[in-house]
């Protein structure tokens, strides 16, 4: 997508309003912090973190996270909510790299894997291991790595993409047409599901209850549940941008039952040909089916979304 040059008129205002259950009443989300990553967002021209309470208040900027020379992307926060786990974009390829929420230039956890796309690091519920997503240039496959927590030790468990972990330290990916899980050796891999589509982003439940996945729909992309005590797949919310393969990320809330949602979208502009590109963060109860607006702005593109408890 190219890069826009917007100014402050251009600048959709953030919209915090809650939406009734499918019931009509009103269900409010618990109280957490919201980190992303978004490019282009309140008037930059850069790809930058940003972190926002989950009642739309408190929006800040945390500048070159990466260092002068690195784009953020994909921002995952440690247990409790201390520090984020980050893949940094360079010229020569892509590394982790950890961040603190107060700000200032983060720290390289693993070295830059040349001519490499690294994607969605997420460390284990004890903060033990770290697992994430390796797609050299040109590949048309991805593998799954897993490390210690401080990043030593990487290797390569499966084919695979968007990895995340159980509260018991297995594994969930999305790999062709289904999600499969296995230990965090690789070993034991089995289906959880098949799907028409290839799912794009898998995310475990807190509680191990559940997997919440997106995966490409009839006019966009969709974000579903896979209820792991019946099997069961319902759909959340849907979007209908297109193409949809890299516009919605996702991420539950510490205690379950919220997710958090981030998708692009199309802004209107006066003139009826053209539109502007759009970012929004949304956040949705999957019990009651409530959704709630947090954050929009014109935007080229939103790079990855987690929800962590307020410190």
């Amino acid at each position: 997508m190219a890069p826009l040059r917007i100014s402050a008129a251009c600048v959709v205002a953030a919209a915090v309003a809650a939406c009734g259950s499918a019931r009509g009443a009103a269900v409010a989300p618990p109280r957490g912090l919201l980190a992303f990553v978004c490019e282009a967002c309140r008037g930059t021209n850069t790809r930058e973190l940003f972190v926002i309470r989950t009642d739309g208040s408190r929006l800040t900027m945390r500048a070159r996270v990466c260092g002068s020379s690195g784009d953020p992307a994909f921002p995952s926060w440690a247990p409790g909510g201390a520090r984020l786990v980050l893949a940094c974009d360079f010229a020569r390829g892509t590394a982790l790299w950890t961040a603190r929420p107060a700000g200032g230039t983060g720290d390289a956890l693993t070295p830059i894997v040349q001519r490499t796309e690294q994607y969605g690091p997420e460390w284990s519920r004890d903060g033990a291991l770290l697992t994430w997503e390796r797609r050299p240039f040109g590949a048309e496959t991805s593998r799954i790595v897993v490390a210690r927590g401080d990043g030593t030790r990487a290797r390569v468990v499966a084919r695979g993409a968007s990895p995340s972990w159980s509260r018991r330290g297995r594994l969930v990916f999305a790999s062709g047409d289904g999600l499969f899980t296995a230990r965090a050796d690789g070993t034991a891999q089995r289906r959880l599901s098949r799907s028409r589509t290839t799912p794009l982003e898998a995310r475990w439940s807190p509680d191990g209850r559940a997997v919440a996945f997106t995966a490409p729909s009839d006019a966009g992309t969709a974000v579903r549940i896979l209820r792991l005590t019946d099997y069961k797949v319902r759909t959340v919310a849907r979007t209908a941008v297109e193409p949809p393969g890299d516009l919605v990320s996702i991420g539950w809330a510490p205690g379950g039952r919220w997710l958090v949602y981030a998708i692009e979208t199309r802004v209107p502009t006066p003139d009826p040909s053209t539109e502007n590109a759009g970012v929004e963060v949304w956040l949705a109860d999957t019990a009651s089916g409530a959704r709630k607006r947090v954050f929009a702005d014109v935007a080229n593109q939103i790079v990855g979304v987690s929800w962590a408890p307020v410190r």
